[in-house]
């Protein structure tokens, strides 16, 4: 359907909508055997339809007005004060510490083969896990998507994960597709050092990788920083936050209650750090 598109349009600048934008191969294939510049929403299903509807809301009230792009984040949902984090950890007995570098003691821990499970700032909007509610891991060892199958998502052993890398390492570390980054992990490009991202590279030498960088998500990316400098790759696996079949996380109470039922050794809620080996 896109070659009679573009040729009557003649552009090659695309935007697409609705369920079937989520099929991360079939996006990357478009841009790779068209040589179509490709935009989707974070929310490109059916949950995409408020934000389009607000929008076209707000253009007929425009009309004949310049061009506006606006701003967009999916880090629209919720975020947690202090007093609703410690609520649940002390009401239930948790043992917890605040940390004053928590990126720091993340990637340590990181380092030592242990699973993070974070809770920070508003929940993402739309299917994937953007690292406000995801579940970090080390991206080295081709071990651990098998052990993050078993022991902590609970799905079939086949399924992969993705990767998130610093946006100003994107081409170094993986194909771009001709973007200077990929926020929302709605593509799946070709890995470049699969030997050293072994947890996240597909059996066809792919990943679905999400780009970040400071201004998006700056806990998160401080997380990369503290990893990279004690391994130098500048990349985690990052997945939802969630067990199979179950939505992912939300509240800190959510967190608490998906941390126990797992195998997630460690779990930090913005600067608040606990240890499934003290509980």
């Amino acid at each position: 359907m896109l070659p009679p598109l573009i040729r009557e349009y003649r552009t090659k600048d695309f935007c697409f909508a609705g369920g079937v934008a989520l099929n991360c191969t079939a996006n990357s294939r478009m841009i790779r055997d068209l040589g179509i510049r490709s935009w989707i929403h974070p929310a490109a299903g059916d949950a995409g339809g408020a934000m389009g509807a607000a929008l076209q809301s707000v253009m007929r009230g425009r009309e004949g007005a310049p061009y506006q792009r606006y701003p967009l984040s999916p880090y629209l949902g919720l975020d947690y004060p202090e007093p609703v984090i410690r609520a649940p950890l002390t009401l239930n007995r948790v043992p917890f510490r605040q940390s004053a570098a928590i990126a720091e003691d993340i990637a340590d821990r990181l380092v030592e083969g242990n699973v993070v499970g974070i809770l920070h700032g508003r929940d993402e909007w739309g299917p994937r896990a953007l690292g406000a509610r995801s579940i970090l891991a080390d991206p080295r060892r081709p071990e651990m998507r098998d052990h993050l199958n078993a022991k902590i998502k609970f799905r079939e052993e086949f399924r992969p994960f993705a990767p998130v890398v610093k946006r100003e390492a994107y081409g170094d570390w993986f194909e771009t597709l001709g973007m200077a980054e990929s926020p929302f992990m709605l593509y799946t490009h070709k890995a470049l050092r699969p030997d050293q991202t072994a947890a996240v590279t597909h059996v066809d030498g792919t990943s679905r990788v999400q780009t970040v960088s400071a201004e998006q998500n700056g806990y998160l990316y401080r997380i990369l920083e503290a990893f990279e400098r004690r391994t130098g790759v500048p990349v985690l696996i990052n997945t939802s936050f969630n067990l199979r079949g179950e939505p992912i996380v939300s509240s800190p109470s959510d967190a608490l209650k998906t941390f126990f039922a797992s195998g997630i050794d460690s779990l930090a809620i913005e600067e608040f750090l606990v240890e499934k080996e003290l509980q």
